[in-house]
């Protein structure tokens, strides 16, 4: 396998609600010989300085919903170190590893919609396709393209950006082998997806229509 026994997560601030808790502690617990990091605002823009470029800093800086924040950062983390991303409201059911043994270094979800996914990602450090989405979605936000997470930064952002990437690979109805796309149904195998939590009822919700949330500047 090429892609690193790594998890990373995200949630906005140190205080976790329980039911996200319950969420996230499920990839620990069924992946024990996979390193798990957790970041929050605070130790992401640490991590930022350290690993991205001034642009992606920037736009993590302005970017005023927390869902726009955690969709940088995923790709920030996968562009320095790679292995797993996944979303705080997915709970995994057992270990993915079976996923990685096929030797790809990049692992997509393609949605019942038919667009990328972000909320589970897998990639090999500084692939150029995780590094090339990253720059293009913080320059997106740093040109205020909107408030639309779904647009900016989330799966419509990087379907379209991954068509102009893999054009000529599409056109000839192909990939490189080096990615692979599974499907929503296939990774729902093993991952319990976009659960119902509390906190989809207030502003930190990405579909809440309360996106005047102030940039942590």
């Amino acid at each position: 396998r090429l892609i690193p026994k790594r998890i990373v997560q995200f949630w906005d601030s140190p205080q976790i609600p329980s039911d996200v808790e319950h969420c996230m502690a499920s990839w620990k617990r069924c992946h024990p010989d996979y390193v798990y990091e957790r970041f929050d605002d605070r130790s992401a823009r640490a991590f930022l300085r350290r690993h991205s470029s001034i642009r992606v800093r920037q736009a993590f800086r302005q970017a005023k919903h927390p869902a726009m924040r955690a969709d940088l950062f995923r790709l920030a983390y996968l562009a320095a170190f790679g292995g797993m991303y996944a979303d705080s409201d997915d709970a995994a059911r057992g270990n993915l590893s079976a996923y990685f043994e096929t030797g790809a270094s990049l692992v997509l979800l393609q949605e019942d919609l038919g667009t990328i996914g972000n909320n589970w990602i897998a990639s090999v450090p500084k692939h150029p396709w995780v590094v090339s989405v990253l720059e293009h979605l913080a320059e997106q936000v740093l040109a205020r393209q909107g408030n639309n997470v779904w647009f900016t930064t989330g799966p419509a952002a990087i379907t379209q950006h991954f068509v102009h990437y893999y054009r000529e690979a599409l056109c000839a109805r192909s990939l490189p082998e080096d990615c692979r796309i599974i499907s929503y149904w296939e990774l729902a195998q093993g991952v319990c997806m976009h659960l119902p939590r509390r906190y989809k009822s207030t502003a930190k919700h990405w579909v809440s229509a309360q996106h005047q949330l102030e940039p942590i500047l």
